[in-house]
């Protein structure tokens, strides 16, 4: 149990960063009609105003500001259709991974450089340097705008979605093609994201009319259920592993107390009370618990503290509509090296009460005439 819950909790955990840390960010900022719509039209008023507010407060680590559009990659070989994410590339180092997952080439260092994931140049089957065309409608005339780059870097992110369908250039640039001077999406890092009561008043003080402010959670609402079924799943878990030390106990302690027939009809034959019999069954039960749970303790802080180490590599791995990026590494408290351990005990006391109770029901003729 104890091992279980660490990895379940290293889960959540892992899933949380893969979310906040690889694309999305701790909240991000939209035109209220970008989230319904997806278009370009509908960018964010005044988001220099908006981005400056943002850098005001000190419990912020990282914001950026990105130009988003929906078009369409073209190389000699194919063509896919693409979310371009035009992106100031100091900036979105703090707020995805999408630099630290550079597989070959270069990020983005001249307004002609595009950076595309792992799996869309395999599709596209092209090499850095290569060209490539982007083809997007331009904002508000909706004319076909084309512009010719090139291709300075790979990325794999461990995601189908991002290393299939994202493409990274310049946000000055995609602002040109487009013919806006404001973005679509604002991205922010906060340095204590799980204060969530301080962090919610500082981002309701940014919203205005036209403009939604979201968090992680509302974002990701799949890993928020997974959060709330959590404790359901891990309950009936816990219920099924405890039936079984349920059955394993019982049949410990009939065999042991069937083994003893003879004994124990002597000592109801001298006079032993039932409540003294039934205080001698339940300290071998008590014994027997505490010494379990010490080899379990024992063994779950053996393996759990390499498991915390070198942690369990699910990476490229989807759970849940989330792809793990990073290693998931146990996590352990003083909960579960207490908790467990003392239901395990009641536990193994209650069980006991029903091999006990079987005994002094038992004739004590009948029990000195088996011998074994």
């Amino acid at each position: 149990m104890i091992l279980i819950d660490g990895f379940w909790l290293g889960i959540l955990d892992n899933m949380v960063k893969s979310v906040t840390t690889t694309y999305i960010g701790h909240a991000q900022i939209h035109h209220e009609k970008f989230k319904a719509t997806n278009e370009s039209d509908f960018f964010i008023n005044n988001s220099e105003k908006v981005l400056k507010a943002i850098k005001k407060n000190k419990n912020i680590t990282a914001v950026s500001p990105r130009v988003l559009s929906i078009g369409m990659i073209s190389s000699s070989q194919n063509s896919m259709n693409v979310q371009l994410i035009g992106i100031n590339p100091k900036q979105e180092k703090k707020v995805s991974k999408f630099h630290a997952r550079l597989i070959k080439g270069d990020f983005l260092k001249t307004d002609d450089d595009i950076v595309i994931g792992e799996r869309l140049r395999k599709k596209l089957d092209v090499e850095l340097g290569d060209r490539l065309v982007i083809t997007v409608s331009e904002t508000g005339s909706g004319d076909i705008k084309q512009e010719l780059f090139r291709l300075s870097g790979v990325y794999g992110i461990g995601s189908k979605d991002l290393d299939e369908g994202v493409v990274l250039v310049q946000q000055e640039k995609l602002q040109k093609i487009l013919q806006i001077n404001e973005v679509h999406e604002i991205v922010i890092m906060f340095k204590d994201f799980l204060n969530k009561k301080e962090n919610l008043v500082f981002l309701t003080s940014l919203k205005q009319d036209d403009l939604i402010v979201e968090t992680w959670e509302e974002l990701t609402p799949q890993v928020v259920a997974m959060f709330e079924m959590s404790d359901m799943s891990f309950g009936i878990l816990g219920m099924i592993l405890f039936s079984l030390v349920a059955l394993g106990i019982l049949n410990t302690m009939f065999m042991s107390l069937f083994e003893r027939s003879y004994e124990f009809g002597v000592i109801q034959a001298i006079g032993t009370r039932k409540k003294e019999i039934i205080l001698i069954i339940l300290s071998e039960s008590f014994t027997l618990a505490l010494i379990s749970i010490f080899i379990g303790i024992v063994m779950a802080a053996g393996i759990g503290t390499l498991l915390m180490i070198y942690g369990v590599d699910y990476s490229g791995i989807e759970f849940g509509e989330i792809t793990f990026t990073e290693k998931i590494y146990f996590i352990f408290s003083v909960k579960q090296f207490t908790i467990y351990p003392l239901i395990t005990l009641v536990f193994t006391v209650m069980i006991s009460l029903y091999p006990a109770w079987s005994v002094i029901r038992r004739n004590p003729a009948q029990a000195l005439h088996r011998s074994l």
